[in-house]
C-alpha cells in the first residue's frame, strides 16, 4: 500500500499519532531527496560556470591514448562518463599521482580509465589513494 493511501486509512480509523509519525517520516525523506537533487544540480552548475575548461575530459582521453609514463598529474576536475563531476582537492591530487607512480603499467591504464568512468569508480580510486597514502605515512613515520 502506498504512503498516501496508508495516511488516508489512518485518518479514517482515527489513528492520529500514527498518521503524524508516518507523515513526518515521509516529509523528511522527500526533503532529503529534494535537497540532494538541489545540491547536485548547484554543484554541477557552479563547476561548469567556474571551471568550464577544466571540466573537459579531453586530457584524460589524451592520457589514455598516450603510452603510459611514470609521470602523471591528476586533474582537479573530471567530467565523468555517467554525467557527474569528480573534484579532487590539492592534497587528493597529490595522493592520486603518488598512487599512479606506484602501480604497474596495466594498473596505471586501468586507474586512468576509472578516474573518468563513473562517480563510484572515481571514489574507489580516491579511497585507494588515501589508504595507500596512510600506509606510506605509517612506514615513513
Amino acid at each position: 500500500m502506498t504512503t498516501p493511501k496508508r495516511l488516508v486509512e489512518m485518518i479514517l480509523r482515527g489513528k492520529n499519532q500514527q498518521f503524524r509519525t508516518v507523515l513526518s517520516e515521509e516529509l523528511r525523506e522527500r526533503a532529503a531527496v529534494l535537497m540532494e537533487k538541489i545540491y547536485r544540480n548547484e554543484t554541477k552548475t557552479l563547476l561548469e560556470f567556474v571551471a568550464p575548461l577544466a571540466v573537459s575530459s579531453a586530457p584524460i582521453e589524451k592520457q589514455e591514448k598516450q603510452q603510459i609514463t611514470e609521470t602523471f598529474y591528476a586533474e582537479k576536475v573530471y567530467q565523468l562518463k555517467d554525467g557527474n563531476v569528480g573534484v579532487l582537492a590539492e592534497e587528493d591530487q597529490e595522493m592520486v599521482s603518488k598512487l599512479y607512480k606506484n602501480l604497474n603499467n596495466e594498473n596505471k591504464e586501468r586507474m586512468v580509465k576509472l578516474l573518468s568512468e563513473s562517480q563510484e569508480s572515481f571514489n574507489r580510486v580516491l579511497n585507494l589513494a588515501k589508504v595507500e597514502n596512510k600506509k606510506q605515512g605509517s612506514k615513513n613515520g
